[in-house]
């Protein structure tokens, strides 16, 4: 569905729309042949994204997702295409500066393919960026970048979605510092009437991410409606992956079957470094709490002392630094 838009007069006298408002338009445009692809910025099992331009020059992010076709067998057919659906079903609900912006998607039947129109976040995935650093990002910029992660899954959590895979690599870093939360395709909605009951229960995300209750339960990871409390324990362990160079806290596993079983054994906790402050450790700590009843609530953390911090005097003013030091 496209929204309607309002023209506005350009200095030249000519009548266009604004540059989000002609974004809410890219389905249209792109049906008319109008959205110029430029280059793939990353390929999944099941499509692609590509950086596009918008007639006005604006840039925005375009998802090919690939159907199945007749071909394919009945279940997986419809499994496929419900998850992709739900994915488009969530993040066309959330609007919050630290949640990537949905502009709207086309659907194409005889290609056998939706396309997603997204905002543009040009420097990429936090993961890549604290990868290449030559030295551990210092904390007083993490704790910037943590503060807006945890309002971002706070807001998620309010609005009944459980991410699932929450990690680096699912996080982008905007031209100005700005952080932005994306990838729900392993999302999960819990239905508003049942949410502080409910949980999804379905065993999805990154094994080094993963919470041990989803482990251990399997099909029942999220017995006794803890699935935002499984997203507290991925934010803990993404809170060390940014500040060791994208590593997760943990031994080097040699497969992801060692992972499984050294995360689910009871006692097993991350390895938090040395260096963290008391406060940065103890966000981690209670984060990663075995029992997932006695984690703070994504709202609760927005409160943590560590995050309520003054900020590093070289970013007061702004919300986040203008770029990772190098």
């Amino acid at each position: 569905m496209t929204m309607p838009t309002q023209a506005v007069q350009s200095k030249g006298g000519s009548s266009q729309p604004p540059p989000l408002l002609l974004a809410l338009q890219a389905p249209a445009l792109f049906q008319d042949g109008r959205v110029q692809r430029l280059k793939l910025l990353g390929r999944g099992a099941n499509g692609s994204v590509y950086s596009c331009i918008l007639p006005d020059g604006t840039l925005i992010a375009m998802k090919e997702v690939l159907l199945p076709s007749s071909s394919t067998s009945s279940g997986d057919a419809t499994e496929l295409f419900d998850g992709v659906m739900k994915e488009v079903s969530i993040v066309s609900s959330l609007d919050h500066p630290h949640v990537v912006r949905f502009f709207g998607s086309a659907l194409e039947p005889e290609e056998h393919r939706l396309t997603i129109f997204m905002e543009m976040v040009p420097n990429g995935s936090l993961a890549s960026m604290v990868r290449h650093m030559p030295e551990p990002m210092k904390e007083e910029v993490a704790r910037v970048y943590v503060r807006q992660l945890v309002s971002a899954l706070a807001y998620v959590h309010s609005r009944g979605v459980v991410h699932r895979d929450l990690k680096c690599d699912n996080l982008l870093v905007t031209g100005d510092g700005q952080l932005k939360l994306t990838d729900f395709g392993a999302s999960k909605i819990v239905g508003m009437a049942t949410m502080a009951t409910r949980a999804a229960q379905t065993m999805v995300g990154t094994p080094h991410f993963m919470a041990p209750e989803i482990l251990v339960g399997g099909d029942d990871g999220f017995e006794g409606g803890y699935g935002r409390r499984a997203d507290v324990w991925s934010l803990g362990i993404t809170v060390v992956e940014m500040m060791e160079c994208g590593k997760a806290p943990w031994p080097d596993f040699p497969s992801t079957g060692a992972a499984f079983m050294h995360i689910a054994t009871p006692g097993s906790l991350p390895i938090i470094p040395a260096r963290f402050s008391n406060e940065a450790r103890d966000l981690v700590m209670q984060c990663c709490r075995r029992d997932p009843a006695e984690r703070p609530t994504s709202e609760a953390l927005l409160s943590h002392p560590w995050l309520l911090e003054s900020q590093n005097p070289l970013t007061a003013g702004k919300e986040a630094p203008d770029s990772l030091p190098s």
